[in-house]
């Protein structure tokens, strides 16, 4: 996977549960980090098998509801980005066979 900034027209096409830990485990430190007001907290875009995808929380977090949202450390309800729902099934894909690192904490 390579990091990309090519996330423009990209939309929801599936979402994936699982802590923040294994994200980062599996996708490297986010790529973005929101801030006060915006509707996302943390994103990766990245760009694979001539595809781009994006993984980001949805107006869940801090930087959308303040205190009454969650930490970043405590998000797990990810949106996936893209232009198709072929990318839905890439990012299944890529957290199936990194699935050791979302278990084992390597």
């Amino acid at each position: 996977m390579k990091k990309s900034n090519k996330w423009e027209g990209t939309s929801l096409q599936g979402r994936v549960e699982m802590p923040y830990e294994a994200m980062v485990r599996i996708f490297g430190e986010p790529h973005f980090l929101g801030g006060e007001g915006d509707k996302t907290d943390v994103e990766w875009c990245f760009e694979e098998a001539d595809m781009v995808f994006t993984l980001y929380n949805w107006k869940d977090g801090v930087c959308y509801n303040g205190s009454e949202g969650y930490p970043i450390k405590f998000l797990s309800n990810w949106h996936i980005g893209g232009k198709t729902k072929d990318v839905f099934y890439l990012v299944e894909q890529i957290i199936n066979s990194n699935y050791d690192k979302v278990i084992g904490g390597k």
